[in-house]
């Protein structure tokens, strides 16, 4: 029995449980079985908190109650980020220049229908002014194993990263002129027959324009001084996700493949094929300790690539920490990823004065971590000014605290040091709103 969901549809939370009424369950595996459960339900990621009892009716049969906390799901915010890869080197790299900021209105409605649907609409300006639009139907068929996605994105730049010298990225900018425009849209199918597999299949199309001035600085940024980029894009991806909770896992296991061809036809402006492959191991060591192993990498074809495309180490989850400020340029590339943690706080304090209902509950947990990153990043044109770290074993270790709390919200603060006797604090920040 499910008791708070008043906009989610009781078949879309049925449709995540293994057990079902007059199901038998072993005694001794009662809890475990049904903390599993719990977890695959607040794993949808509109819930606050999920929560599970049960009572006895009789000697062998219970009925299971799960308590569920229902998020605010339509949210009309303003947008506020930075167009740098990370905090860190806009504030370090770039003297937390204000021009670099991002701010617009966006609005996210998730859960929509009360069917896990999740509406996007974007208007962004400053740094990168863009529009976009996105719908997510979590399934179109009448078993719920069929999903389906649409976007669409128009974007354009008056900075424009056109090369990396000393493993950092270099930009140019000519006043209000306009150097870069990307126009993107997709549509996808996805597919999850049972609970922890997801397939995923992607098509979509591209088309980039930059400034002469670009390209007169880097006639490789498209290759052979064009100008213009056009070309289909298919990405398969395969997803095993086995892990207690999505946002911060403490047990279980990751496993991610992905297949990605940019350019289909002949006559497109690029081909490339990337290959991707991920694992991740979490394990506890008791009530309080954990440990998580990632290995990670990238595998491509052909060895000469446009500029943007041979985005390596550095870029989204590919990072050795330690070396948060560099941008790696990488054909190939491997990670292995490797922390240890210990839960120092575990609590959800309850504010009655907050006038929102979702908001007056606030879990919280801190984490307090020690790490330890190796990787290596391949490219076999790599210019002699960034040979530092091309093709350079990287290694990076450090201590931080992570804290967690509501609506997915998990803040990083984390003091690094690496193999280049560089060391310093990196500070990050992850909103799922």
């Amino acid at each position: 029995m499910f008791l708070g969901n008043k906009i989610t549809k009781e078949h879309i939370l049925r449709r995540e449980l293994a057990i079902q009424e007059g199901d038998r369950i072993n005694a001794t595996e009662l809890d475990r079985v049904l903390e599993w459960e719990k977890n695959k339900i607040y794993n949808l990621q509109i819930f606050v908190s999920v929560e599970y009892r049960y009572e006895y009716l009789s000697l062998d049969s219970i009925r299971i109650f799960f308590d569920i906390k229902e998020q605010w799901y339509i949210f009309p915010i303003p947008h506020l980020d930075i167009g740098d890869r990370n905090f860190n080197e806009w504030l370090r790299e770039r003297n937390a220049d204000l021009r670099r900021l991002e701010y617009g209105m966006r609005i996210n409605w998730r859960n929509a229908r009360g069917r896990r649907e999740n509406l996007r609409i974007g208007l962004q300006l400053g740094f990168t002014r863009a529009l976009g639009f996105s719908y997510f139907f979590p399934y179109i068929n009448r078993k719920q194993t069929i999903s389906a996605k649409y976007e669409i994105r128009f974007a354009e730049n008056r900075d424009v990263a056109y090369q990396t010298e000393n493993n950092k990225l270099v930009y140019l900018r000519y006043g209000d002129k306009v150097l870069r425009e990307r126009f993107s849209t997709s549509f996808s199918i996805g597919y999850r027959k049972r609970f922890f597999d997801n397939h995923s299949l992607r098509i979509g199309w591209q088309e980039n324009r930059v400034d002469d001035s670009v390209i007169i600085l880097n006639p490789e940024y498209f290759l052979d001084s064009r100008n213009i980029q056009r070309y289909t894009e298919i990405e398969y991806t395969y997803r095993y996700d086995y892990r207690d909770n999505q946002i911060y896992p403490l047990k279980g296991w990751l496993f991610f493949l992905g297949l990605n061809q940019l350019g289909v036809f002949r006559n497109e402006d690029q081909h490339v094929t990337r290959f991707y492959m991920s694992i991740s191991k979490y394990s506890f060591l008791s009530q309080q300790f954990s440990i998580e192993t990632t290995l990670k990498g990238r595998i491509a074809t052909p060895s000469r690539q446009p500029f943007p495309t041979l985005q390596g180490l550095g870029y989204g989850g590919y990072l050795a920490r330690g070396y948060d400020l560099y941008a790696i340029d990488a054909q190939h590339f491997g990670i292995s990823q490797n922390t240890f943690r210990w839960k120092a706080l575990d609590g959800k304090p309850r504010f009655k004065f907050i006038p929102i209902e979702q908001f007056r509950t606030i879990p919280i947990q801190v984490f307090l971590k020690g790490y330890t990153d190796i990787a290596y990043g391949y490219y076999e044109f790599v210019q002699p000014i960034n040979k530092r770290l091309t093709n350079t074993l990287l290694i990076g270790y450090g201590v931080g605290v992570d804290i967690v709390t509501y609506y997915n919200t998990v803040v990083r603060i984390e003091y690094s040091f690496n193999r280049q006797n560089e060391s310093k604090f990196f500070f990050y920040l992850k909103a799922d709103i």
